[in-house]
């Protein structure tokens, strides 16, 4: 179900919900990719916008005991979202530096993949979905464990310029 202030966008098959990613992240491509990773982290959703079960994820690392990821080549990534490899990459290391993906480097099926997660999609260990947080929610959880990073800081600022009605509440 699309949030309030959504741009959907039709790429490549699939409906993408852009809401706040652009404007935290600045990068239409950075954008795109964290939407797709997401949408693969969510389960399926009924007619009624309900979420149910488990998330459509099947990568796990390590195997069988670990956390679920994306596994796809940057240019699979890339082929889903109307993306070059390039851009695939410079939006992993964008979304990677503001702490809104996770990825590492591992052999799936045979060929060296980028694993991807988001922290915006919380999933029990058997990949039951448990909640999706906000930009501003991963934000103030991350301010609270470790401390925010510069360019943490940065975007949040900016974002918060942008949309001056939104309650930053921890974060300000």
């Amino acid at each position: 179900m699309a949030k309030e202030n959504s741009v959907i966008l039709p790429v490549a098959g699939f409906t993408l919900y852009i809401t706040d990613f652009y404007d935290f992240t600045q990068e239409f491509p950075a954008s795109l990719v964290l939407s797709q990773i997401r949408y693969w982290s969510l389960p399926p959703v009924n007619k009624k916008g309900e979420y149910l079960g488990k998330s459509k994820l099947k990568a796990r690392f390590p195997a069988k005991t670990g956390e679920f990821f994306l596994a796809r080549t940057r240019a699979q990534l890339g082929a889903e979202i109307g993306l070059s490899e390039q851009q695939v990459k410079r939006a992993l290391t964008c979304l990677t530096s503001l702490g809104l993906v996770e990825v590492e480097c591992h052999v799936f099926a045979g060929v060296k993949c980028c694993w991807a997660r988001t922290p915006l999609v919380v999933l029990e260990k058997d990949g039951t979905f448990v909640e999706e947080l906000s930009v501003l929610d991963l934000m103030a959880s991350i301010r609270r464990e470790r401390g925010l990073t510069e360019v943490q800081d940065h975007a949040i600022k900016r974002y918060a310029q942008k949309h001056p009605q939104v309650y930053l509440g921890d974060l300000e």
